[in-house]
């Protein structure tokens, strides 16, 4: 796979974009089932303290005596938690059950919050303390369990991450690849039809694909092939204008140079007509030259059109007299007629 090709781009962005959209989704699925597992257990602590406080009243009011009350109340619900503990006023335990945990760890000294996460016993431990006043009597009721249980469960799902990210990357890489491959298939194509143009064919690309941008791509290069077929017929065309052109002088340069050499002994004058006619036609070809160079600059737009006042019958008379030679070498007279002084505009030079 070329990693600099649009196609390896295009799912490389597209791969890396899902990772982070997975990772954070991966992120708020643990923080979620974190807090709504937090929030089931607090419930759950709530209705036990709020069943021990009301086993503690019972009791107190049959017993009347608040250690063997508590003792009792620790008795009735000690299935319910394994972490409970009675304290009175001072903070000092009326009745506790901690399974080896010290009552320090649970609750330390000066903190008072009602809810907490502590670690004890190398275990996180969710801790609730409660406060109740039985008449005379006042005791803090403390329930804690660990945090096992959402822990394996976040391990669970952190297991499951593992497993599906991967997996969901893997098929998303390769329907990316396979879109992008499917996206990409028309510019494919255009750039094989664009190669097997040859260089003196001008086909295009044929009909536009229906895709909004790679139409708009074909329609361009559809246009750009039109433009270049364009300048490469006038190109043509100027050559054969060209041709035919410079055909006239060199054909009377020639002529008149066969003329005076066809007699051995000819007068001065008919020389320096033949001459004279030479360098005119020479002149000319100097003047065709430059005229070519003024229509390829005017086709390129690289010339101002500079339009006068011209008379059609002197074009006329000035294309006359340029035949005449070769007209008088074949028997032929050339003339002229038709209404004079006959005004058009156009540029001199052209």
């Amino acid at each position: 796979m070329n990693r600099h090709s649009l196609r390896a781009r295009l799912t490389l962005w597209y791969t890396v974009t899902l990772v982070v959209v997975l990772m954070l989704f991966a992120g708020d699925v643990l923080l979620v089932q974190q807090r709504l597992g937090l929030r089931r257990m607090d419930r759950e602590l709530d209705t036990v303290e709020a069943t021990l406080a009301n086993v503690f009243r019972e009791e107190l009011r049959e017993l009347d005596d608040p250690p063997t009350a508590a003792m009792e109340a620790r008795n009735d619900i000690a299935s319910l938690g394994p972490a409970i503990a009675i304290l009175d006023r001072r903070g000092s335990p009326l009745a506790v059950q901690l399974n080896g945990l010290s009552l320090d760890e649970l609750v330390p000294q000066g903190d008072r919050s009602p809810v907490r996460t502590v670690r004890a016993g190398g275990v996180a431990w969710r801790v609730h303390a409660r406060a109740e006043q039985f008449g005379d009597v006042a005791a803090t009721f403390v329930i804690a369990r660990p945090l096992t249980d959402i822990a394996r469960e976040q391990n669970e799902v952190r297991e499951a991450v593992l497993v599906v990210i991967p997996l969901a990357l893997l098929l998303a890489g390769l329907g990316g690849w396979w879109l992008a491959s499917v996206g990409l298939r028309p510019v494919r194509e255009m750039s094989r039809r664009a190669a097997s143009i040859p260089l003196g064919g001008l086909e295009d690309l044929g009909a536009p694909p229906r895709d909004a941008e790679l139409g708009q791509l074909a329609r361009a290069f559809n246009g750009l092939v039109a433009r270049l077929r364009s300048a490469l017929q006038t190109q043509r065309q100027f050559m054969a204008d060209a041709s035919h052109e410079l055909r006239t002088p060199v054909s009377v340069i020639r002529t008149a140079a066969d003329v005076a050499l066809s007699r051995d002994h000819r007068e001065e004058t008919e020389y320096r007509e033949a001459l004279a006619m030479t360098g005119a036609q020479a002149r000319r070809l100097g003047r065709l030259v430059e005229d070519m160079l003024v229509l390829a600059r005017a086709d390129a737009g690289a010339y101002p059109l500079q339009p006068v006042d011209l008379y059609l019958s002197d074009v006329v008379e000035e294309c006359r007299s340029l035949v005449d030679v070769l007209a008088a070498e074949r028997g032929i007279t050339v003339t002229s007629s038709g209404p004079r002084d006959v005004p058009v505009r156009g540029d001199e030079e052209l």
